[in-house]
């Protein structure tokens, strides 16, 4: 009898144990996201992955979630199979696990398929439309009865398809992008700046000190914005009281009078150019031996002034440096743009009339 009865309480903590490891190891099992043909979207429904009723909480029950590489806020990033070359983000209406609904799905190409092999797929050309003064030969291709969005670069003539989105089909009969159904000039990049001095004015100055065993007295420091406020940039930036450009030094030292230390100077320049915000930063350092006189500003003068030239001569190189987008960036913008708005109306038609958060899908990689 008490063997029966240990052998029921065995059974008993064996099924609870398993109540709680087989929901996780249900999950370890979950299948990567494999690509089925576009001809399979239905419209609303492509494999498991419902519009309009999917929630993030039901999808990471039913697929493989990628552990990383996903920047598109308020959308999951599925696993796809390992040298599959394709990417794919179920796109939501909110950050709501449990409530917000899938609303639009996005393929992404690490290695781009020819425009006409999706062509293919369809049995017809569907209809291309194109951006007024676009500056590279890029081209939005939809399939609108059947929610098909493809992004298309051009190369020499040579049509390939980096991006696709897949929508309710009801977005692209509305006509939510301003775009042409004719094909439309290529025009180069106009310098909207051209002529405009290459001048920043900084108003912001600031010497602040974390030290350790040594001191910089306010004198001093008086003396430090001085310096800062003559700094020129190589003709690049000028100081101007209240102007909204900033030239701010750190001073941080630790010494001990055994050991001696260090003092390290950082110098920070922001501003506007016309293209544009820069950030510039110089930093120098030098060692301070023991028994000296840490109150002597011949300790961090030689590195100030290190810091700020290096500081300068940076700003100065991306002053002059910057200018107009070149024809590719202004096609990301462009890219971004649809991608934006195309999400934006595939959430409208939830009744939800809140923007997402915007995406920069074709960022280039830092």
């Amino acid at each position: 009898m008490k063997n029966s009865k240990r052998t029921s309480a065995f059974c008993l903590l064996a099924l609870a144990l398993a109540a709680i490891v087989s929901p996780a190891h249900a999950k370890d099992d979950r299948p990567d996201f494999t690509l089925p043909s576009l001809a399979d979207f239905t419209g609303d429904q492509w494999d498991a992955l419902q519009l309009g009723k999917s929630t993030a909480e039901s999808v990471k029950d039913h697929y493989k979630i990628a552990k990383h590489g996903n920047a598109i806020p308020w959308s999951l990033m599925l696993s796809t199979p390992k040298g599959s070359g394709d990417r794919l983000n179920v796109l939501f209406d909110g950050g709501d696990d449990k409530k917000d609904v899938a609303t639009a799905l996005l393929i992404r190409y690490d290695q781009s398929p020819s425009l006409e092999s999706i062509k293919k797929v369809f049995g017809h050309a569907g209809v291309s439309y194109y951006l007024r003064g676009r500056n590279t030969g890029w081209v939005i291709h939809e399939y609108p009865e059947k929610g098909v969005v493809l992004f298309a670069d051009t190369h020499e003539g040579f049509f390939t398809v980096s991006t696709i989105m897949l929508v309710p089909p009801a977005i692209l009969a509305e006509g939510c992008l301003d775009l042409s159904p004719t094909g439309t000039l290529i025009a180069p990049v106009v310098d909207v700046h051209a002529g405009e001095p290459r001048l920043m004015y900084f108003g912001n100055v600031d010497v602040t000190t974390s030290l350790d065993g040594m001191t910089v007295s306010d004198l001093e420091k008086s003396n430090l914005r001085d310096e800062l406020r003559r700094a020129t940039g190589a003709g690049t930036m000028i100081y101007q009281e209240y102007a909204t450009g900033s030239c701010v030094a750190n001073i941080h030292g630790v010494y001990k009078p055994d050991t001696g230390d260090c003092v390290d100077v950082t110098v920070t320049i922001d501003g506007a150019s016309p293209y544009g915000p820069i950030h510039a930063v110089g930093a120098s350092s030098t060692t301070i031996k023991q028994h000296q006189r840490v109150t002597d500003s011949a300790n961090y003068e030689g590195v100030f002034n290190d810091a700020l030239t290096k500081a300068q001569q940076s700003f100065a190189l991306q002053m002059r440096s910057m200018g107009p987008p070149t024809p590719e960036e202004m096609q990301r913008i462009a890219y971004n743009d649809v991608f934006n708005r195309l999400r934006a109306a595939t959430i409208s038609l939830q009744g939800i009339h809140s923007a997402p958060p915007p995406a920069d899908l074709w960022a280039v990689p830092k």
